[in-house]
């Protein structure tokens, strides 16, 4: 689906169901790693006995199909991607777990590596479910991507000489790896607009800007711009109050 292009309702594309599939991917882990807490905790008060002649070999494909795929997704770094790793990985952690707790079961006797790696599992993977949660919805909310700042997008721009002002500077990332900004630049009158298109376009790109749209404006715009939108009001203003 995110490889789909976009159309005429979804300007953007589809890239954001990766987003979208991550924050379910990491719901669910979640709502798993409770279950699995539960269960760990009810066996402490109440151990129950384990065919380790079933559970051994199922533990052991489950860290070769694991195993494999995890090799297979390597280098992927998609959010997506990365959400369904952190699930088989805590897949392959639990299989080694289960391994171990199995050979210490049947060589020992007792059963308490059964609850305690269970608590393991589930701990882990409600930190990495929370974690990728509040990463696929921050992108979601379309919060400023991590590493970047508003500030170190203007104070950039502030050290071309015929920028006098950077103001209303957005920047979001649409899937986690691109970035795109928008933002408005003040401008000294002399200065040729072309010229200056290009230059704020180069620091931008040099920055690791994927995308961007920015307004050039002269000095008192806004001013204007505001008495404008002032002027509009009123007018509406007035000919509610005469109907």
């Amino acid at each position: 689906i995110s490889k789909k292009r976009g159309n005429e309702r979804f300007t953007y594309g589809y890239k954001r169901a990766e987003v979208v599939s991550a924050l379910t991917n990491s719901v669910f882990m979640v709502i798993v790693s409770f279950f699995l807490l539960y269960e760990g905790v009810k066996r402490f008060f109440k151990p129950e006995t384990i065919d380790l002649g079933i559970m051994l070999p199922v533990a052991i494909v489950g860290l070769l199909g694991n195993l494999f795929t995890i090799i297979f997704l390597h280098g992927e770094r998609s959010l997506n991607v990365r959400a369904a790793l952190v699930h088989i990985t805590s897949d392959l952690l639990s299989s080694v777990l289960v391994i171990t707790a199995g050979f210490i079961m049947k060589t020992t006797g007792v059963l308490w590596p059964d609850a305690v790696f269970t608590l393991g599992i589930s701990l882990y993977l409600m930190s990495m479910g929370m974690k990728l949660f509040l990463e696929s919805a921050a992108i979601l909310m379309q919060a400023v991507p991590k590493g970047w700042s508003v500030s170190r997008i203007s104070e950039a721009l502030k050290k071309l000489d015929f920028v006098e002002d950077v103001h209303h500077v957005h920047l979001w990332t649409p899937d986690g790896e691109k970035v795109y900004a928008e933002l408005h630049v003040v401008v000294k009158e002399e200065v040729d607009k072309l010229s200056a298109f290009r230059k704020i376009q180069r620091v931008l790109r040099d920055l690791g800007v994927n995308h961007a749209t920015f307004q050039i404006e002269e000095k008192g715009y806004h001013e204007d711009l505001s008495e404008m939108e002032h002027e509009f009001e009123e007018e509406d203003l007035h000919g509610h109050d005469h109907e």
